[in-house]
């Protein structure tokens, strides 16, 4: 483990005008409780024996319903928004809030699930060995959604 200092920063930010307003700072603390839950989890999930499994997926398997994490980087992270997210609502509850910008250790699908659940657009810059895949547009599905080429009748 490497010893460091984690700290989660929220603004808000207003477009038209270009300024950022700093509303809080929080330091992320690793609570003991916490972490011995995630190292218990780790320590019982059963280990590898030594015997070849067959390939592909076991048969009489389902698909099994979302679950979030109980892992100690979404817990820490998910309270304080949570709580930030309530107190923006009661006190400011004019202003919009379309977007959250989060760091690349966060791109991944349980923070984006998160942010989606709360009505959140999430920004985040993709990790480096992130592989994004777009769907192939032909240069005629191109032309036909381009609204200039449209014909009115």
């Amino acid at each position: 483990m490497i010893p460091s200092v984690s700290f989660l920063g929220v603004s808000l930010v207003n477009v038209q005008a270009q300024k950022s307003h700093f509303l809080s700072c929080l330091q992320l603390i690793k609570t003991t409780k916490t972490e011995a839950a995630v190292v218990s989890s780790a320590l019982s999930e059963p280990s590898n024996t030594g015997f070849k499994q067959k390939r592909g997926r076991p048969k009489g398997s389902k698909n099994k319903p979302y679950t979030e994490p109980e892992s100690l980087s979404f817990v820490t992270f998910k309270s304080p928004v949570d709580d930030l997210l309530l107190q923006l609502a009661r006190h400011c509850a004019s202003i919009i809030l379309p977007y959250i910008v989060l760091e690349g250790f966060y791109d991944n699908q349980h923070y984006l699930k998160y942010a989606q659940s709360k009505g959140l657009k999430m920004i985040s810059k993709l990790k480096c060995n992130a592989h994004l895949i777009l769907p192939y547009l032909s240069e005629k599905t191109k032309a036909e959604a381009d609204p200039k080429n449209m014909i009115k009748s």
